[in-house]
């Protein structure tokens, strides 16, 4: 028989989230622990767009512009479901993070003549190791559960720790022993948390803590939810010099902040130019200047219906603010919220700063 020419149906989702939590907590980069995996969110390039309706917001637009230097961006809500009887919905799509699991395998080794409890470290590329769940030897089958620890600058940058080069004290090591994170107490007091190589090599957990040693690395501009082994082009500097990589644990409060732009939504006539801009704006993406104006609206029945009686000028300036052509000489958000809720204020603007010309008085 000829192979089947139907689609094969979308896995079902691992979790749900509203659309407040996606801006808050579960945004591009964030970490997010399931039942059976951690998880982090993968960048916008990731997200698939059903059910993400484009905001018409110029003063909000203004002020993304102008905090990521895009001179074209597009406000939409978070992925939605669309239709829930043919199971048809947006979706965000999340990569496995850390590559690095302990294996539920407790062991007794000895740290520094210390009995600790030892449980195997193991990394995703080890044969070992089924659907990043599962470690198998010749004693069984254990669950995995992702290693807490991680690395991080003061950039935003995320990776997982070289756990051998840690161990070994030796970038680019080649030693391919086995690991156990092995524990002395029951919290995460990082001395009592030793990393140890099958032949007895041990390190504490408590040495990465000593920025100023470089104990794990200087920071190589990781970026894993835009993909895995993704760098930033430029390199990771502070002050001029290299960045030093962080410890962090996966679950600390202070892992995930968002950045949080906002406007107080001003009413505004319901069929403005700008609104109609922003609805159309598929249908505008062809027109590069001003002279292809009216003969887009002519040949666009589209077009032709939403901007009947238009000056070509005057939609053309619009198309351009929107798309961020003139966004420098709008008013501030601020200055606009005040002139709305409160009155004008003539000589005061939102930059603290007096403006206009006022008398001198001399006492």
């Amino acid at each position: 028989m000829p192979p089947s020419t139907r689609r094969k149906a979308a896995p079902p989702p691992l979790g749900e989230a509203r659309q407040s939590q996606v801006l808050q907590l579960y945004g591009p980069g964030a970490m997010v622990d399931l039942p059976d995996y951690s998880l982090l969110i993968g960048g916008l390039d990731f997200w698939n767009d059903r059910g993400c309706d484009l905001i018409h917001e110029p003063r909000l637009l203004q002020l993304v512009r102008q905090a990521t230097g895009a001179a074209r961006v597009d406000l939409r809500t978070p992925p939605k479901e669309v239709d829930p009887l043919k199971n048809i919905s947006g979706s965000i799509k999340a990569l496995r993070f850390p590559e690095w699991s302990v294996a539920q395998k407790v062991r007794e080794r000895m740290a520094f003549g210390i009995p600790c409890r030892a449980r195997p470290l193991v990394h995703f590329n080890d044969g070992c190791i089924s659907d990043w769940r599962t470690y198998q030897d010749d004693e069984g089958k254990f669950p995995l559960v992702p290693v807490r620890f991680m690395m991080v600058c003061p950039h935003g940058h995320l990776s997982d720790i070289r756990w051998r080069d840690f161990c070994f004290r030796q970038f680019g090591c080649k030693n391919t022993e086995r690991l156990y994170l092995l524990e002395a107490g029951t919290g995460n007091d990082f001395t009592q948390i030793y990393v140890q190589a099958e032949g007895g090599t041990t390190r504490k957990l408590a040495d990465a803590l000593i920025t100023e040693l470089s104990p794990l690395g200087l920071c190589q501009g990781h970026a894993p939810w835009l993909g895995r082994n993704t760098r930033d082009p430029e390199k990771c500097q502070t002050d001029g010099e290299p960045t030093k990589n962080r410890l962090l644990v996966r679950s600390a409060t202070n892992a995930y902040f968002t950045e949080t732009i906002s406007v107080i939504s001003l009413p505004e006539e319901a069929n403005s130019l700008s609104k109609r801009v922003t609805e159309l704006k598929d249908d505008l993406a062809l027109i590069e200047a001003e002279a292809d104006v009216s003969a887009a609206i002519k040949f666009n029945p589209r077009l032709k219906s939403a901007f009947a009686g238009v000056d070509p000028a005057v939609l053309w300036q619009t198309i351009e603010a929107l798309r961020g052509g003139t966004a420098g000489q709008a008013a501030q958000p601020k200055d606009e919220e005040l002139s709305l809720l409160i009155g004008p204020m003539d000589g005061v603007s939102s930059s603290g700063q007096a403006v206009g010309r006022f008398p001198a008085h001399l006492d």
